[in-house]
Parts: C-alpha cells; structure tokens; sequence
C-alpha cells in the first residue's frame, strides 16, 4: 500500500512494506509510502458552485479555518475562498504535526469572512478499528469537497463512505524489518468504495472538508479534513482516502482559539451519531489530550 499527502509539491518520501506489527499494546498497524504528485481535484467528483467555505482550508468561523498541516499557509499569505480572501495573520499546529503525524492546522485571518457562514464541527470521537481494508466497518455515509473543480465549476464535490477509522500506524520508512517502524499518529477517516475505486481524493485537494452525509452544500457538521491519498490497497489502481478527524482534535482547537485574543471567537460543535460496530472491531483505551501550542502573532 502507499500513501500521498493531497496536496500538490510536497517533498515527503518514505518507502514501506505491507505488513502488521503489535507496537506498546496498540492494535496491528499498517505500514506508509509517501509520494507527491499534481493537482486534480477528486476522482469522479461533480462541479459545484456550492461548498464555498472550502479552499485548501475549511473556512468554519468568521475569523477561522481548518487544514491540513502540510498545507503552506504563512503568516501574510492569503486564504481565499468563494466568500471572499484575508490576510493569515497567525498559524497554529498541533505538538508533533507534520505530515502525515496530527496533520491539521488553524490559520487565522487578519480580518473576517463575514459572508461565510458558521460552519458546525463533529465532536463525535471514533475509536481505531482493525484498519483491515478488506473487511470494512463503520460505513457512514459522507461528502468529499475540494477546491479543485472538473470544468466548469469552481469547486467539486463526491459521495463516498467512512469505513474504517485509524489512531494510528506504523510507519516502515526505510523499508527494513530490522529497523525499527516509526508510530505516526494519524486520526484518519479512511474514506474508500467497496472496490476501492473512485472516488477518492488527488494531489491538490489537501485541506479540503469531509462533511457527513450525501450532500450537496454545507449544511451539515465537517467531520474532518483532507489528509491523504491511499493507493495500492487491493492490488493495482485500488484507492481510499484519508481524513483528518477535527473531533479528535477538539481540546487542542477550543484552547488555541480561546488563547488567541485578536476575537471573541470559538467552534460549534454538535454531536453526531456513529454506528454500532461490527465484532471483530478492536477498541484503543481513551485519546491522549493535545497540549496546545501556539505561533503567536508579532
């Protein structure tokens, strides 16, 4: 199996080998390959003019956006997106962040989109399931969206499906069995067809939103944000995508907003129900809480 960031001119290179390990108790992981590749927007997506809070970001507050962390916001950069652009006057990451480890960022804007409207985040925590590909589990109905578009449409979007979720995994990045694998904490959706086809996301749509249900704009809670491309799964030309979950992220967001005194701004959260789990799920104590940390503006 291999493993993409979704975004376009990364430089991130690890060679693995398929395998399963048992690492401090934690449940059989699977391995990573990481490669960069162009930009497309999200295999057998429609164009769309809606999903407009979505650019490489998910804009979720007036002043406030959700990406991923390999994604290259700076401070004076631009975030734009179909409401309208500003200025990034802070970034903030997660302790450990870096692709593909907690890859999730909060970009703050100089000044408010303020036709945007609040998007809700799902506070709805999932548990690490085997991550067998082959034997899916959770099947929640979800919509991918991307900044990238099929002509004519500025954005795109996709139905697909949650089947599986991962804490975390283990990374064989010299391709070495005597070597040590490394533990990426990952907390990705795994996003996947039962044949592992389309659709499923391409470089360039990092930081794009995964919102729950089969919709068609944002009026439902965004469950996580566009991570990873999985090929190789199955065999050749098999694919799944990989999701951040903001849930999983909850305290580290709640704190990095509340310390940043340049608003009085905060996330809405709302609880969304997760399916009863097949038997053969294997079921990790509680996460871990996130420290905060902070690039404070000058």
């Amino acid at each position: 199996m291999s493993i993409r960031p979704a975004s376009t001119g990364t430089s991130y290179d690890y060679t693995a080998k398929t395998r399963r390990r048992q690492l401090s108790g934690c449940s059989a992981l699977l391995a990573l390959l990481c490669l960069s590749t162009a930009a497309h927007a999200i295999t057998a997506s429609t164009s769309t003019t809606a999903f407009k809070n979505v650019d490489e970001g998910v804009q979720f507050a007036p002043s406030w956006v959700l990406s991923a962390s390999h994604v290259g916001f700076t401070l004076g950069g631009t975030y734009s997106n179909g409401h309208g652009s500003a200025l990034v006057d802070a970034v903030y990451t997660p302790p450990g962040a870096g692709f593909p480890n907690h890859d999730i960022k909060l970009v703050h804007l100089a000044t408010p989109i303020v036709a945007a409207p609040v998007l809700s985040l799902s506070d709805t925590l999932f548990s690490q399931t085997a991550l067998n590909l082959l034997n899916p589990s959770l099947n929640i109905d979800v919509t991918l969206t991307s900044n990238s578009n099929n002509i004519p449409g500025p954005r795109s979007y996709a139905f697909g499906q949650v089947r599986e979720f991962a804490n975390t995994l283990l990374d064989d990045h010299d391709n070495n069995v005597n070597t040590p694998a490394l533990l990426r904490t990952v907390n990705w959706f795994i996003v996947h067809q039962n044949m592992f086809g389309a659709p499923y996301v391409q470089g360039g749509d990092s930081g794009g939103g995964l919102f729950l249900g089969h919709v068609t704009d944002h009026t439902s809670p965004l469950m996580g944000i566009a991570s990873a491309l999985l090929n190789n799964i199955n065999g050749a030309n098999s694919f799944a995508s990989g999701y951040v979950s903001v849930a999983s992220y909850r305290g580290w967001i709640d704190a990095t907003m509340l310390a940043d005194t340049s608003d009085n701004q905060f996330a809405q959260w709302v609880s969304t129900p997760v399916p009863e789990p097949a038997t053969w799920v294997l079921w990790l104590s509680g996460a871990a809480i996130l420290a905060t940390t902070a690039k404070r503006k000058a």
